[in-house]
């Protein structure tokens, strides 16, 4: 794993080596040996290219060396591409010779068997002992398009040519950079960095992100990856995206294997491992988006507008449908769309008579064939407004339609103001002469609408993370012995222990110390039969309800005690406490990720958790905005600011109460796996907050 201080030596030895070795050299352009030295020259690498190849003493028109021991001069970078068999003694043989880092394009290790696996092991570990960097094995290369030192081998870069740009792609498949750089490409963007990690034996592919920040160019990371079992360093990679104004994009595929759910915990059960992927990235303030096309669609729109402060959505069409269509779109997808003033509306009807939709969405109607100008003139009318992200809609135009001038009016609109502008057109012929002014183009209001939503939402994510300081605190005098389960009552001691507000209760393992409990505790009551090896009790009717006086007290106990006698089950004594009500139940837990560590939940309480899930999930220790925006995230929130004459429930007190609980996450962890806390009783006021039920467990 890398630390801070390696960043430059990598950067330098990946992106800006002046001497380059190719292991395996072909004279063949077309093939992988090949292919590296024939870009290195096309896209004018001017560093040095030494072949190494003990069959040839020229390879495409370059001096070629027997071995890497026979170079007349050390190298910084070596690119190996030998069959597998012999890759270890070329990664000897760099390692002898000084080199800083070798890319392996080479094939048939940890993606391939449990041979392969241990081959790539031993790679790694001889790489290690001299202090070389190793990328791959099976990558296809990197490329940096600024200066020519491109030791990739996709076909792609000769159907896309490449030219140098802002976006930065890092994936950990090859085939998948290459995808994606042709979807960039195609967009009319350009491309700093290609770089493919492959089986990623060192050098992953959040590792390189973080080194193509040392570049101030790079504008937008696209990345691709299947693995993230260096969760540390795709910490340092959000952290330092976020200092240097960078959006970071994700597709992660896949679902991991990195661990198992606790079977006997509601947390171990809603968190799935695809869940905590989620939040992870959000906690690292990286927006994971589900497919490549959507990383190449939103690509035009972060380069223009990251920067700048977010407004309203304006959509704009020549169809009254589209305009409908895009506002529910819009509406749906919880877009705010701007409000225009009474003025601004006005001046529209008189540009655009007959129209009924002036308000936002605009209807240009047929105007736009018979006005050319007429698109200058409204953005002209909005331009009083700043900062509007606007949605220009062309279905339909054909003949009539003067594209080439709509577009340059938007360009100069786009350009003058703090506005920005998306254009869709269902075909190319529309949607062309809108991408060759470099707006952003795309097929549909629906995909518009879905990128727009999006960049809203990885903006708020972002504004979201306050200068809160989160740190763990240790609970004073807390001891939890580890043992597969607890009982309720050892899991409320440890909660109550950590400061969180648990209910008063007694442990009793007799008729006398229950009838004792009835008469210092407030009634109604609550019984509740005792077991490790019961850890859900109401499924085995051991939850007594409603208790008021001695009598119903007694059969309580009496009945409880029956049913774990007849269940076979370790009697453990019952719990006796009052029986709280309040108008909110919500359910907390934590669950130990073995990659990502201690893992949040809140959500929805009471017996249909997991039946009817409604939950946020968190790293911990969370900050108190995270906790705040996680439960204002739940379909339960409207609940929190009263509904049909409720008073406002206390949610500064409980985010206080999660608050805690997350802060002790890390201590608490050592100990156990999951903890379910559910239900935790809200109320009006602060002090009306009670921990009633909990779970703690271990898959010891």
């Amino acid at each position: 794993m890398a630390h801070r201080e390696s960043l430059p030596t990598l950067f330098d030895a990946v992106f800006n080596a002046q001497s380059v070795a190719v292991v395996g050299a072909s004279n063949n352009p077309d093939k992988v040996g090949g292919r590296p030295i024939h870009y290195l020259q096309r896209f004018g690498y001017q560093g040095v290219i030494y072949p190494v190849n003990p069959r040839r003493s020229v390879v495409q028109g370059l001096k070629a060396y027997p071995s890497v021991s026979a170079l007349p001069t050390p190298v910084e970078l070596a690119v190996i591409v030998v069959g597998k068999s012999h890759v270890m003694a070329a990664v000897q043989a760099c390692a002898d010779q000084g080199v800083n880092t070798a890319v392996i394009l080479s094939s048939g290790f940890g993606e391939l068997d449990a041979q392969g696996k241990t081959m790539q092991q031993g790679l790694l570990e001889l790489a290690q002992q001299y202090g070389m960097r190793l990328i791959g094995p099976n990558s296809q290369g990197v490329a940096n398009f600024r200066n020519g030192l491109v030791t990739n081998f996709s076909s792609m870069l000769k159907q896309e040519v490449p030219a140098d740009g802002p976006v930065a792609i890092v994936s950990q498949s090859g085939a998948t950079s290459g995808v994606l750089y042709t979807l960039v490409r195609k967009r009319g963007l350009g491309v700093r960095y290609l770089l493919a990690t492959g089986n990623e034996a060192d050098i992953t592919t959040a590792e390189l992100a973080l080194a193509t920040l040392q570049d101030p160019d790079v504008r937008l990371l696209l990345l691709y990856t299947e693995n993230l079992g260096d969760a540390d360093n795709w910490r340092l990679l959000g952290e330092a995206a976020h200092r240097k104004g960078v959006p970071v994009l994700v597709v992660k595929a896949g679902r991991t294997r990195h661990g198992a759910q606790t079977a006997q915990s509601h947390t171990g059960a809603l968190v799935s491992e695809d869940g905590v992927v989620d939040a992870f990235f959000a906690h690292c303030g990286i927006w994971r988006c589900h497919d490549l096309e959507m990383l190449a669609d939103t690509a035009q729109l972060y380069l223009d507008r990251w920067s700048q402060p977010l407004g309203d959505v304006i959509l704009i069409s020549n169809s009254g449908a589209a305009c409908v269509m895009a506002t529910d779109a819009a509406v749906l997808s919880g877009l705010p769309l701007a409000s225009l003033d009474a003025d601004v509306i006005s001046d529209l009807h008189t540009l655009i008579p007959g129209t009924v939709n002036c308000h936002n969405p605009i209807d240009l109607t047929t105007a736009i064939m018979t006005d050319s100008g007429l698109v200058a003139k409204v953005l002209g009318c909005l331009g009083r407004r700043r900062h509007d992200l606007i949605l220009f809609s062309l279905p339909v135009a054909g003949e009539g339609y003067d594209l080439e001038r709509i577009a340059k009016d938007l360009r100069t609109h786009q350009s003058q103001t703090q506005a920005t502008v998306l254009v869709t057109g269902t075909v190319a012929a529309i949607r062309d002469p809108f991408a060759e002014q470099g707006l952003a183009v795309l097929n549909s209001e629906h995909r518009a609408i879905e990128v727009f939503t999006q960049f809203f939402r990885h903006k708020a994510l972002l504004a979201s993370r306050t200068q809160e300081t989160v740190v763990s605190r240790a609970p004073e005098a807390i001891t939890i012995p580890r043992q597969p389960r607890y009982n309720e009552a050892e899991s409320l001691a440890v909660l109550k222990a950590v400061g969180l507000p648990v209910v008063s209760y007694h442990v009793c393992h007799s008729m006398e110390a229950v009838m004792t409990a009835w008469q210092e505790l407030a009634t109604p009551l609550v019984l509740k039969g005792l077991s490790q090896d019961l850890p859900h009790k109401s499924e085995h009717g051991l939850v007594f309800l409603g208790l008021e006086d001695a009598q119903a007290v007694r059969n309580a106990y009496e009945a409880c005690r029956s049913k774990l006698a007849a269940l076979d089950v370790a009697w453990e004594g019952v719990l006796v406490a009052p029986q709280v009500r309040a108008p909110l139940e919500v359910a907390i837990g934590l669950k130990q990720d073995p990659v990502f560590g201690p893992v949040l939940l809140v959500g929805a309480g009471g017996k249909y958790v997991e039946a009817m899930p409604d939950f946020q999930l968190l790293m911990a220790p969370a900050s108190r905005a995270e906790i705040r925006q996680a439960f204002l995230g739940l379909r339960v929130a409207p609940r929190f600011a009263g509904l049909r004459g409720e008073p406002a429930l206390a949610l500064d007190a409980l985010v206080e109460v999660v608050h805690t609980f997350s802060a002790a996450a890390p201590v608490l962890l050592q100990h156990l796996d999951a903890i379910d806390i559910n239900p935790v009783m809200v109320g009006s006021a602060p002090n009306d907050i009670w921990i009633v039920d909990a779970l703690l467990s271990t898959t010891q």
